[in-house]
């Protein structure tokens, strides 16, 4: 018996009504031409096996949806959590790194979270992420807490995050509390918790420009002083604002989260703010 003729005299299904070969499951004879007629058995178990799959596609991308994305401590990650896609909450807890692209093209942007349990370094590309932050404003900030969806990855034993979509990053920020720089001068590093954000007004008496900051000193009617220190990657995502024109005696109305920096008999309150927005002169 040849490869075309039925190798089962019952398999009438699979074999050309006009030649007689078998032709297996296809619609036209490749020896004749002819188009088969099928059963409608077997065109309802098709039909049936179709509608089937794709229902069970339809039922796990909404289940998928509903999930969501797992929420993880950073402690549980480790190697084998490489490229896993996962969900990370937390503060951000000093002001974001931004490294600018050449002619004022948008640059990488890196912000450390702290969940609690361990910190994580989150870098967003330029393109697309960076460049709508620029846009939109949508830039996290010294103090922000954050919800943030997107790749975990390894290198070099240490690990950490890329943000894919800026629609995948959530910031809530505080409202600042309106305080006298004598206030702020008088809270205690030790007992103060949390990232305070603050409102304050004060006179510029000086200010430094170091390699990654600028440094203003700001003093009330009393004498009492305090920083206003504002990351260069501040300048470079939202302005220089008010800084672009200073001057002794101008007075400004802050707005940002309080550090301590801790350095001796030069330890000192500083407000470092999310943008040069939240800097007016008054």
């Amino acid at each position: 018996m040849s490869d075309a003729q039925l190798p089962d005299s019952q398999d009438v299904e699979n074999k050309c009504n006009a030649c007689g070969r078998y032709i297996g499951p296809i619609y036209v004879c490749p020896f004749c031409g002819s188009k088969v007629k099928r059963s409608s058995r077997i065109t309802y178990t098709r039909n049936l096996a179709l509608i089937l799959a794709i229902a069970g596609l339809l039922v796990f991308h909404a289940w998928s949806i509903g999930y969501g994305n797992p929420d993880v401590n950073l402690e549980d990650l480790n190697e084998t959590s490489n490229y896993a896609y996962v969900t990370i909450k937390g503060v951000v807890t000093r002001a974001p790194v931004y490294y600018p692209g050449e002619d004022g093209a948008p640059g990488t942007l890196y912000f450390t979270v702290d969940d609690g349990t361990g910190e994580i370094s989150v870098r967003a590309y330029p393109i697309p992420v960076v460049q709508e932050m620029i846009e939109t404003g949508k830039i996290p900030g010294f103090g922000d807490r954050v919800v943030v969806t997107g790749n975990t990855y390894w290198y070099n034993a240490e690990r950490g995050f890329i943000l894919n979509s800026l629609s995948q990053l959530e910031i809530h920020r505080s409202e600042p509390i309106l305080m006298t720089i004598e206030e702020v001068n008088d809270l205690d590093p030790d007992t103060t918790e949390g990232y305070y954000r603050v409102n304050v007004t004060g006179t510029v008496s000086s200010w430094r420009q170091y390699y990654s900051a600028v440094d203003v000193t700001l003093i009330d009617g009393d004498g009492h002083e305090i920083s206003l220190y504002v990351p260069n990657s501040v300048m470079d995502l939202t302005g220089t604002g008010p800084l672009g024109t200073l001057e002794v005696g101008k007075i400004l109305e802050a707005v940002g989260c309080l550090e301590y920096y801790d350095a001796g008999s030069y330890s000192k309150w500083e407000i470092i703010p999310v943008s040069l927005e939240d800097v007016r002169e008054v």
